[in-house]
C-alpha cells in the first residue's frame, strides 16, 4: 500500500535511497544577503533576515531600521504605524 503512494525504491532499498538523501551541511558559511522588498529569498537570505529583526534593530519615528552583521548598515527598513505605540509595521525596503 506504501509503495503505491511513495514510489517503489530506486536503489536496493528504501533505506538505502533515504542514505543516499545528502544532510544539511549546518557548518557550512553562508553569504550574508537580504531579499528585496515582495520578491521571493533563498532559505539564507530568509535566516539573515531574521536575524537582523531579532537582533539588530533602531527605531526612530515610524521608522524600524534592522542592520546587518556589522550592526551599523541598514538591511532593510519598515514603516510602524504610530511613533508612540505602534500595532503594526509595513516593510519599506
Amino acid at each position: 500500500d506504501s509503495f503505491v503512494r511513495l514510489g517503489l525504491p530506486v536503489g536496493a532499498s528504501i533505506s538505502a535511497d533515504i542514505a543516499g538523501v545528502p544532510l544539511a551541511n549546518w557548518s557550512l558559511v553562508l553569504t550574508e544577503g537580504y531579499a528585496v522588498k515582495a520578491a521571493a529569498f533563498t532559505g539564507a537570505q530568509g535566516m539573515y533576515m531574521i536575524t537582523s529583526m531579532l537582533m539588530e534593530v533602531g527605531i526612530a519615528s515610524t521608522t524600524l531600521t534592522n542592520r546587518r552583521l556589522d550592526g551599523s548598515t541598514t538591511a532593510m527598513t519598515a514603516t510602524l504605524n504610530d511613533d508612540t505605540n505602534p500595532t503594526d509595521r509595513t516593510r519599506a525596503s
